[in-house]
């Protein structure tokens, strides 16, 4: 295949075949796309054996990618004086010259049916913009054709093209056409656009990257994505939260050849479904059986689906979570004395304690991030009623960094982007008890504030930080610069 692109009169030729000696190009299909949408497609077919041999985009530049007519060979000048001289003459039997074709035969279809497409005219997808072909006529180039023959053996071909290279406002970009092979560890993100607007959960990403080599998503506290590149093109389904979502792409380990690209997920409002209560084990008064985790339902590219544990007084609630992988547990405690809350290993022996405080306690906590931790229940020390809901690191609450964030209580903060360069963190704290707060880097944990009572003061971050974890018993804000 051949792409040419005169850009004097924005027209892009995309040529499948060669043609042979003395073959002459017979009728003229347009195909048109949405009647807001200004690009044209026009199929050219050989009177030879009625097969298409090439496809013309008139306003080439509203069809097609920018990127891929700079690829084009530029034809300046020549690109649409050249094609006339290969149709056949359709006025009335009689032959034109090329100066008078020109692209009259295209336009001339896209005048008759801004005609048709009035108000009130019955709407049309595809036009046959030739005169009917004479048998005899046929018969010179070796067979025969008619407008039917040619509709039938086109139909996939116009359907195809609406849906690619002439979509409607908004529609995927046919990204993946023509597309060169990238150079040696070059990796790229074709579709979807850096800034793109989602109103589904699910997406396709797709791109470039040299032929057969690992193309890995980054996903931060959980197991990376990863697909092979064939023929130089990877495509992968991702799942969005919802609002902003940083989308990192590398090859392989090399992160010099990250990528990074910004997709919001803004559910349709029409379409949006109440948010299905999380199924929860009711533990209740002695005998009481252990509570049980009832998953709900999450996107598969989480580590794990988030459960919710309830119970009152002492208790060892037992649980399930991938190995290796950092979580989040959200706790809540109504009562009058002492509540504290460990993680406990598979030998028994209690890895990290959450919540150490006196009365009703709210708050969020991390765990499971040093390597090596895996906790498989929670012992908790309680008087009265308490609720432990346990989700992945990657459902914790999103901040993009731009605006002052506030909080009350302990949190997990998940920075939409990592810090990069010298950012420091201006914190103030409104509580009477112990304030601390953590920052995560690839590097690990670098310890920011640990005061007692009301603070305020400002903090180096380490480069590359993503996760903030705060233990506070009062209001707290954090502002970056």
């Amino acid at each position: 295949m051949r792409l040419t692109y005169e850009a004097t009169a924005d027209v892009a030729y995309l040529s499948l075949r060669a043609l042979r000696l003395g073959e002459l190009l017979g009728p003229t299909l347009l195909v048109e796309p949405d009647q807001t949408f200004s690009g044209a497609v026009a199929l050219d077919f050989s009177l030879a054996d009625g097969r298409v041999v090439g496809l013309e985009f008139q306003m080439a530049s509203a069809c097609l990618p920018a990127e891929l007519l700079a690829r084009a060979e530029r034809a300046d000048g020549t690109n649409v004086e050249r094609r006339p001289t290969e149709r056949f003459p359709r006025s009335e039997g009689k032959s034109l010259e090329a100066t008078e074709l020109g692209r009259a035969p295209m336009n001339a279809c896209i005048e008759a049916g801004a005609r048709r497409d009035a108000p009130g005219a019955p709407r049309r997808t595809t036009r046959d913009c030739s005169t009917p072909i004479r048998p005899a006529e046929a018969s010179k180039g070796g067979s025969r054709m008619t407008r039917s023959t040619i509709r039938v053996s086109t139909a996939l071909a116009a359907i195809a093209l609406l849906l690619g290279a002439c979509g409607a406002p908004g529609g995927s970009s046919p990204a993946t056409l023509l597309v060169a092979t990238p150079a040696s560890g070059e990796l790229a993100v074709t579709s979807p656009v850096d800034g793109a607007v989602s109103e589904t959960k699910t997406i396709t990403v797709t791109g470039t990257a040299p032929n057969g080599a690992e193309v890995v998503r980054d996903i931060p506290f959980a197991s990376d994505d990863r697909v092979s590149a064939t023929g130089g093109m990877w495509s992968m389904s991702v799942d969005l939260d919802e609002g902003e979502n940083e989308l990192t792409f590398r090859i392989g380990d090399d992160k010099s050849t990250a990528k990074t690209i910004s997709v919001t997920y803004r559910p349709a409002a029409a379409t949006t479904p109440a948010p299905t209560p999380e199924p929860t084990a009711e533990v209740t008064a002695e005998p009481t059986p252990e509570p049980t985790a009832e998953p709900t339902p999450g996107p598969p590219s989480e580590a794990f689906a988030p459960f919710t544990l309830k119970g009152r007084g002492n208790k060892v609630a037992k649980f399930k979570i991938p190995e290796d992988t950092a979580a989040i547990a959200t706790i809540t405690n109504k009562g009058t004395s002492n509540f504290a809350v460990w993680t406990v290993g598979a030998d028994g022996s209690t890895n990290e304690l959450l919540v150490n405080e006196i009365g009703n306690y709210k708050g969020t906590r991390l765990f499971d991030v040093s390597s090596g931790d895996h906790s498989v229940a929670f012992k908790i020390e309680s008087n009265e009623s308490w609720t432990i809901t346990v989700k992945p690191v990657t459902r914790a609450r999103r901040w993009d960094g731009a605006a002052r964030l506030a909080g009350t209580g302990s949190d997990v903060i998940q920075l939409t982007s990592p810090t990069s360069g010298l950012t420091t963190a201006t914190i103030t704290h409104q509580g009477q008890s112990n304030f601390a707060v953590w920052a995560y880097s690839s590097d690990g944990r670098d310890l920011l504030v640990n005061e007692i009572g009301r603070y305020s003061g400002e903090s180096l971050l380490p480069d590359g930080t993503l996760l903030f974890e705060i233990e506070a018993d009062g209001a707290w804000t954090m502002t970056l610069q």
